[in-house]
């Protein structure tokens, strides 16, 4: 777990991207309201809509113009683009919207189509560089009191922390509830952080406190085009649990959430969610 206490105390967070380029419009409207901020960029940059390899180019500029201000995290769709180059055997990514995140890219690069394993040669021929700046992405964070991770921990460990990194980037009802068998009763935060994650569109995240101390979230499963507000689980005398995915890659007009933090207490102070 790679940590840091920041000078700065302001965060801004967006997660699962998924190749949406209209984020950045509203993502730069907060950078200049907040100049100083750390800025962590939390996983899923691609598939979904198709400008994932712009998506990537975008994120690794903020990188280089803000080094000391900038974070960027691996999520699980760039370990299944990482994946494929690696053993075109392994097609996960491709069937999870990684075909046309795969064809745009190569479109970008040549103005040309090929086959599928001609496009993989290519992007690994032209753009290696980019492919280890994605190997090299950290899993999870640590601002001050804000704990970063794409998808969440594994609650049957020990040390939470300690989670897998396959747990980290795919992980989903055992982080979010309290039994995956049980997905009405949320969870508790076993740690001394505020938790953030991406990875679960939060119109997917519904139920219950264990002790009934707060309102149940609605069941909107089935309602794909509401939008996916930013939510918070927190026990008493426990740290806050944070869920951010905005479920952008659902529909061409969603740009999705964009949180802001104070590191020093870990509450929401500012957000735009769409």
């Amino acid at each position: 777990m790679t940590s840091i206490v920041h000078p700065n105390t302001v965060t801004i967070a967006v997660s699962d991207i998924h190749g949406n380029l209209a984020v950045f419009t509203k993502l730069n409207e907060l950078i200049t309201k907040y100049p100083e901020a750390n800025l962590i960029f939390m996983g899923d940059y691609v598939d979904g809509h198709k400008q994932g390899y712009l998506v990537l180019q975008k994120i690794r500029t903020y990188q280089q113009t803000r080094p000391n201000q900038t974070i960027v995290l691996k999520g699980n769709h760039e370990q299944m683009l990482l994946d494929y180059m690696a053993n075109p055997q392994d097609q996960l990514w491709l069937g999870n919207g990684g075909e046309a995140t795969l064809k745009k890219w190569i479109y970008e690069l040549t103005s040309r189509g090929y086959s599928i394993e001609r496009d993989r040669l290519l992007v690994k021929e032209k753009n290696m560089d980019m492919l280890n700046w994605i190997d090299s992405l950290p899993i999870d964070y640590t601002l001050d009191n804000l704990y970063f991770v794409h998808a969440g921990l594994d609650w049957t460990r020990p040390n939470p922390f300690m989670t897998s990194i396959e747990d980290k980037l795919w992980i989903r009802e055992e982080y979010i509830y309290k039994s995956p068998y049980n997905t009405n009763i949320f969870a508790h935060n076993f740690t001394d952080k505020t938790i953030i994650t991406g990875h679960t569109p939060t119109v997917l995240i519904y139920g219950n406190y264990e002790d009934n101390s707060r309102p149940v979230f609605s069941n909107n499963f089935a309602d794909q085009t509401m939008p996916c507000p930013i939510k918070k689980i927190q026990y008493s005398n426990e740290q806050a649990r944070y869920f951010i995915d905005g479920g952008n890659h659902v529909g061409d007009s969603r740009i999705g959430n964009i949180a802001v933090f104070d590191q020093t207490n870990g509450e929401l102070i500012d957000s735009y969610q769409d």
